[in-house]
């Protein structure tokens, strides 16, 4: 409608400053357009023949103004605004922009550290399973435990008494070696929940 079409995204659509101008802290605004102005740029452009005029000179002005309406009425385009503004002040990796002012000042977190934050709620949940097996062998298994341990150590000390016959020391070997079993299983177990605790 204005004779920019496809313009470059370094003109301002309602005056002939330069992103470089107008994209300042202070918001400079240069010489609006009216109708006039544009059409009179145009014609410059198309006396041109030999194509000397610079980007810079043409300010965005590629084609005749279609609509004889001044520039000050045509309605802004809200979507294209706020998507240049996020743009400006989010996206933008260098400069002043959110990204960057954010990327200087949150501590960036290595891997491993992010693999272990992701694992650290499944180690407690094993942690108080554990904790809750302990508790549970302590209740079924701890007086049977200690029973065949003091077991085991009577065996041990009738074998080394000296005036056994040799029925009386098969019958021991044979009940240390049962008794010797059972302890090592209850042992085992015992140490392996005591090992998921630590």
């Amino acid at each position: 409608m204005l004779g920019k079409p496809n313009m470059s995204a370094l003109w301002c659509a309602w005056c002939d400053l330069s992103s470089r101008q107008w994209a300042g802290v202070d918001q400079t605004i240069g010489e609006i357009w009216t109708k006039n102005t544009l059409s009179a740029l145009h014609n410059k452009i198309a006396a041109d023949t030999n194509g000397r005029m610079k980007p810079a000179e043409m300010k965005g002005v590629r084609s005749k103004v279609i609509l004889e309406v001044d520039p000050s009425l045509f309605v802004a385009p809200p979507l294209h605004i706020k998507l240049g503004l996020v743009n400006r002040a989010f996206i933008k990796p260098d400069g002043y922009s959110y990204l960057s002012w954010s990327k200087k000042r949150i501590e960036s977190i290595p891997a491993i550290e992010k693999i272990a934050f992701t694992l650290f709620p499944d180690a407690v949940d094993k942690l108080i399973e554990a904790e809750e097996d302990q508790l549970l062998w302590n209740i079924r298994y701890q007086e049977d435990f200690l029973a065949v341990k003091e077991h085991l150590q009577r065996v041990w000390a009738s074998l080394k008494r000296r005036n056994l016959s040799n029925d009386e020391k098969s019958e021991l070997k044979e009940n240390e070696a049962i008794i010797q079993h059972e302890y090592v299983d209850l042992n085992q177990t015992r140490e392996n929940i005591v090992k998921k605790v630590k």
